[in-house]
């Protein structure tokens, strides 16, 4: 369904009307398996599933029908120009044509209509669309598209249904705000330890920060402590992608310790903690990942 104003008031930036507002995105309702067992939809492998999905299987949120939607987090994503990936921001430089409110929902319990309302200094407009019914949890995003650049401030966002207030957050276009270089986009390659021929079809899944490998292991495996997942092609190559909707590139901040735990059948599995990205590694930054049969 397409995304249309449905109130008055003048855009925060001018009276101009986004160029084109594209349908708000959810996740399409997954199997009874998630983020381990599912195949990413932008991966040369989108048509291949891993094969150990018995001991990989990752347990959803919400198990039963949903009584209530919740938001989990407030985001704002910029859409990478070469290849149309998305992926979080936390500033928007200055010329920025395209910003998209974001948030992570619990579930859906039924079609909902979410008011989307974008506010700079005293002026504000919403925008209304409908989020298909869910019973797990899937992203809730608004690009909102102009022919020329969106004026440098402070913008806030406010998610409603009804008049019930579900979040918000602010971001900042331009001024002081050039590039933000305190994170960073980190893609993959996966090896053969023995021969160094690449390997397709591993999965890599790189947990929240103070979760690590072998705690997720003995966990079984949970969805909630996977903060990025990635499933290597033909070449072996894979990006970390947000485990709800894999239309979104994770990127890493610095001096951060993360874990990743690695998966191919035929080898054994790798457990990596305190991996850390440092001043001196520039984006995008390459993790490669030796596997052992």
């Amino acid at each position: 369904m397409n995304t249309v104003p449905t109130s008055t008031g003048t855009l925060p930036t001018s009276t101009r009307t986004p160029t084109r507002t594209r349908t708000p995105t959810s996740t399409p309702t997954p199997t009874s398996t998630r983020t381990a067992t599912r195949t990413p939809t932008n991966t040369a492998t989108s048509s291949r599933t891993p094969t150990r999905t018995l001991t990989r299987t990752v347990t959803p949120e919400v198990s039963g029908p949903c009584t209530q939607l919740e938001v989990r987090r407030v985001s704002w994503l910029a859409r990478d120009a070469s290849n149309g990936q998305l992926y979080e921001v936390s500033a928007y430089p200055s010329g920025t044509n395209e910003i998209i409110p974001a948030f992570v929902y619990s579930c859906v319990p039924s079609l909902t209509t979410i008011l989307t309302q974008i506010s700079r200094d005293d002026q504000s407009v919403t925008f209304s669309s409908e989020l298909p019914a869910s019973n797990t949890e899937g992203w809730f995003y608004l690009p909102l598209a102009y022919d020329t650049a969106i004026d440098d401030g402070l913008y806030n966002v406010s998610f409603y249904v009804g008049q019930t207030h579900l979040g918000g957050g602010q971001v900042r276009i331009g001024e002081e705000i050039a590039t933000n270089t305190d994170v960073v986009e980190v893609n993959g390659l996966v090896l053969d330890k023995a021969t160094q021929k690449p390997l397709a079809q591993a999965w890599v899944a790189l947990l929240q920060p103070g979760v690590t490998a072998e705690e997720w292991k003995n966990l079984g495996f949970p969805y909630g402590p996977v903060l990025a997942i990635g499933q290597s092609d033909s070449q072996g190559r894979f990006s970390l992608l947000d485990p709800v909707n894999m239309e979104i590139t994770v990127h890493l901040g610095r001096h951060i310790a993360y874990s990743i735990y690695a998966w191919l059948d035929g080898y054994q599995d790798v457990l990596a903690d305190d991996i850390i990205i440092g001043d001196t590694l520039s984006s995008p930054v390459l993790l490669t990942i030796q596997m052992q049969r």
